[in-house]
């Protein structure tokens, strides 16, 4: 039978629990009394993302609307059939049905088709120095029609046939613009560069990162030094998954020059960049780095270290247990 499972039980009362991908826990008394035991396991909620061409669109599943940030509007959900609406000034009406299964978080792109003849300029934006897709950027060419670079770094944006000027603008980089005059869709590929001082900050303070190096498979040792600098506030240790949305920040006291991060997993590219803001308000960037696992040196060191750790471990136990022996022995 289609999502059953035999178990052999003594007849009678019993205490049954089962696990389930996707499903919570289920453990309940039973009557063990026919060959035949039903049980109703409860779905997990999961987080479904839907991210729009173009952005500031109205997004709503099964009737509820989500707010939208960075083109990207996030429910949370039980698994099932649900129902997808889209509205967007100037674009038809996007209506769809999917299906969505327990224990799999689900990410849909979804491109808007134009009422009115829009021209589609698309293409991939690199971060210039590393060459990565950058994300959550910001592509728009007035206060109303507007989108952001998906996860990969892709975007598109819709334009009328004319002459227009499209900026590209995200945080840490600078200020990107261009002027095109296409009468059909084109592809434009653009490169980011990142922002290493802000032309309003006082003197010229030169901000480093030194090192970033991933430890023992869970954090990551980050090191800098400024020099020429008004006196710092605090810092701020920023970083971000490669190809994701997903960023983060550590608050680190004005007195330090290192610190250690937690939460940086093998199997992931992270980038990483510092940030000192000082007393008067004023801010300045570090350069960036990319940092993971794969590093062959970075591996090795993490491998050295374990194998440290594995010694000294296995020695201390060595240690603990010759003197229980001893005690024995002298107890005796």
């Amino acid at each position: 039978e289609a999502n059953a499972s035999s178990l052999y039980v003594i007849k009678g009362n019993g205490y049954l629990t089962a696990l389930s991908y996707g499903f919570k826990p289920y453990s309940s008394d039973e009557n063990f009394t026919s060959n035949q035991t039903k049980i109703l396991l409860e779905p997990k909620r999961i987080k479904l993302e839907i991210f729009t061409f173009p952005a500031n669109a109205t997004v709503s599943l099964n009737g509820n609307v989500s707010s939208e940030v960075n083109g990207i509007a996030t429910f949370s959900i039980l698994p099932g059939m649900i129902s997808i609406t889209i509205i967007h000034k100037y674009f038809k009406e996007f209506r769809s049905t999917e299906y969505i299964y327990p224990g799999i978080n689900e990410s849909l792109q979804i491109t808007m088709i134009p009422e009115q003849p829009l021209i589609a300029i698309s293409g991939m934006i690199m971060n210039s120095k590393y060459n990565f897709g950058v994300s959550g950027v910001l592509i728009k060419y007035n206060s109303s029609d507007y989108s952001f670079s998906y996860t990969s770094g892709f975007y598109r944006v819709f334009v009328p046939s004319q002459s227009q000027n499209v900026s590209f603008r995200a945080n840490f980089y600078a200020p990107y613009n261009i002027s095109e005059n296409s009468t059909a869709n084109t592809t434009i590929n653009v490169k980011l560069s990142f922002i290493l001082n802000p032309s309003s900050t006082n003197g010229n303070p030169i901000l480093t990162l030194d090192r970033a190096i991933p430890l023992l498979f869970f954090s990551m040792f980050t090191s800098w030094t400024i020099i020429d600098a008004p006196a710092v506030d605090y810092f701020e240790i920023h970083y971000y998954i490669l190809g994701t949305s997903k960023n983060f920040t550590v608050k680190v006291g004005s007195g330090s020059s290192y610190d250690f991060v937690n939460g940086i997993y093998p199997g992931t590219v992270y980038v990483i960049y510092i940030e000192a803001i000082f007393n008067n308000g004023q801010y300045v960037f570090s350069n960036g780095l990319k940092v993971s696992y794969s590093n062959l040196a970075y591996l090795a060191l993490n491998l050295s270290i374990a194998v440290i750790i594995g010694l000294i471990s296995y020695s201390a136990f060595i240690y603990v247990n010759k003197r229980v022996r001893r005690k024995k022995a002298f107890d005796k």
